[in-house]
């Protein structure tokens, strides 16, 4: 799953339970964005709801 291995390389969490608190979504979508095939990306992207504004080569 690639949220373990999220967790495992950028949060540096290792064998430790998930609780639903601990999930950072944000750090996550950003991850996804950076190292996620296109599919996953696209699978990320259709789930917001609002609008989108690139400035600056930033969302």
């Amino acid at each position: 799953m690639r949220y373990n291995k999220f967790r495992k390389e950028v949060l540096r969490l290792k064998d430790q339970p998930l609780s639903q608190d601990e999930m950072d979504a944000k750090k996550y979508a950003k991850y996804v964005l950076r190292e996620g095939s296109n599919e996953e990306k696209r699978e990320l992207l259709a789930l917001l709801k609002g609008r989108l504004v690139v400035k600056d080569k930033q969302v």
